[in-house]
């Protein structure tokens, strides 16, 4: 990528140890130099962190009051990028108001799922976490979607993404 000393995808991780991941991808992360490689890197790195299909990283449009898909990776990005939610509806539109992680493993049960963006993903399950500022203001959210081999996020999940999430908004302040 351009600008950026590093890509998280050239990077070998040494083992599959969730915290060595979290490790490579804070690394990532904080190396990025221009917001796109951070978008890029992020999303990236939530989903090797997460062992996820999908991720994206959604921020508050002020204009729309919508939170605005900037960067989703997974099987349908292209379908999707530029995509709004109200600020107020849906998983993304809960974690964003109340500043509080979630986990759902199976959505379709959950009253906060507001539906899929497009007909060709199914979302099984997903963790999703605010950006908080330095303030403790939330401008946006992450989420990474339908965990590999079919297993389901865990609480300790939670904190493995909060982590990331972390790293991810301070480089946000950075940028």
């Amino acid at each position: 990528m351009e600008g950026s000393n590093a890509n998280i995808l050239n990077l070998t991780p040494h083992s599959d140890d969730p915290m060595d991941l979290l490790e490579l991808a804070a690394k990532s992360i904080a190396q990025a130099l221009e917001l796109k490689d951070l978008l890029n890197e992020s999303m990236e790195g939530a989903c090797l962190v997460m062992r996820a299909e999908a991720s994206s990283l959604l921020m508050l449009d002020d204009d729309s009051e919508s939170l605005h898909m900037m960067i989703p990776t997974g099987p349908v990005k292209g379908e999707i990028r530029g995509a709004s939610v109200p600020k107020d509806k849906g998983i993304c539109g809960w974690v964003f108001q109340n500043k509080k992680s979630i986990v759902l493993n199976d959505v379709e049960k959950s009253d906060q799922f507001w539906g899929e963006l497009t007909d060709n993903f199914q979302t099984r399950n997903m963790i999703c976490v605010p950006l908080i500022d330095g303030q403790g203001e939330a401008f946006g959210v992450v989420q990474a979607l339908n965990k590999h081999e079919e297993q389901d996020f865990t609480q300790q999940d939670i904190l493995l993404f909060e982590a990331l999430a972390k790293h991810i908004s301070n480089a946000f302040e950075r940028i």
